[in-house]
């Protein structure tokens, strides 16, 4: 069997891109989102030397080329450039999704060293149980500088590959990637080792996050009970980031590698919805 249809939805939640891009906006410039789509647009004029013409949000057509170049060679270019700017809009998705998860998770963290305080005062927990939350927080806050800079780098790759100069408006503005991976059904090559095992690790993520989501909702009702102390809702806590990490990872790597099949199958540019006009 060459090809089926996979039917496997990834959806990532655009909310959580958003507060991250909020927040990385009050360092940077003005927030501006950015489709897959325009992406692709900025860069095949930047890097091809072409003008396009958007029919819709989905389409791009190439309505003029600026020099001349064999028919053969120009898909080539523009073949590898959609790759490119593929590869890095996913990086950068990935980097603001996980800064927007170490901003969540430090204020998980922080809500529980107040919540230790308060039993602190009650009279049900001691000064010494609560070290390990305060020692958490200080950890995630260096993970969230982590992130922060992570998104500025892979913003970065992206700028190169879609921004024309300084002078251009996306050079000083915040990028907010508003696309998510959905991988719905388009025909694909499943006897493609990557392919076969990105749909497996996804799979295994996902089971995996959501047992350890499980876990960390025992671990709070037992410690709002007086169970235990919370030396095990922060090492849920931490199992369970590790787990969306990972599941992230294996969606984002999936997606990837499908941008590499789809390259070398040479259907790259009718996948992400580009022709060329005569």
């Amino acid at each position: 069997m060459r090809s089926v249809r996979y039917c496997h939805l990834v959806t990532i939640p655009l909310l959580t891109l958003a507060v991250a891009a909020d927040a990385q906006s009050q360092d940077n410039g003005a927030q501006t989102d950015l489709a897959l789509q325009d992406a692709l647009a900025r860069a095949l004029e930047r890097n091809v030397d072409i003008t396009v013409e958007r029919p819709n949000r989905q389409l791009i057509q190439v309505t003029r080329i600026n020099r001349d170049i064999a028919d053969i060679d120009l898909q080539q270019t523009m073949a590898n450039t959609v790759a490119e700017v593929q590869h890095a809009y996913w990086d950068l998705v990935h980097a603001t999704q996980t800064l927007a998860a170490q901003q969540q998770r430090l204020e998980q963290t922080e809500t529980l060293v107040r919540d230790n305080a308060a039993r602190v005062e009650a009279g049900t927990m001691t000064q010494i149980q609560t070290v390990q939350a305060r020692a958490e927080a200080a950890v995630r806050r260096q993970r969230l500088v982590q992130a922060q800079q992570d998104v500025a780098t892979a913003e970065l790759a992206l700028k190169r590959l879609i921004v024309r100069g300084t002078d251009d408006a996306y050079w000083a503005a915040t990028l907010n990637p508003v696309d998510a991976p959905a991988l719905d059904g388009q025909p694909i090559e499943l006897d493609a080792p990557p392919i076969q095992t990105g749909s497996r690790l996804i799979e295994a993520a996902t089971a995996a996050r959501e047992l350890a989501e499980e876990r960390l909702a025992v671990e709070q009702n037992r410690l709002d009970g007086g169970l235990q102390t919370n030396f095990f809702v922060v090492r849920a806590q931490r199992d369970l980031a590790t787990a969306r990490d990972t599941e992230l990872r294996a969606i984002l790597d999936h997606q990837k590698a499908l941008v590499d099949l789809e390259r070398a199958q040479r259907t790259s540019l009718s996948q992400a919805g580009i022709s060329i006009v005569r």
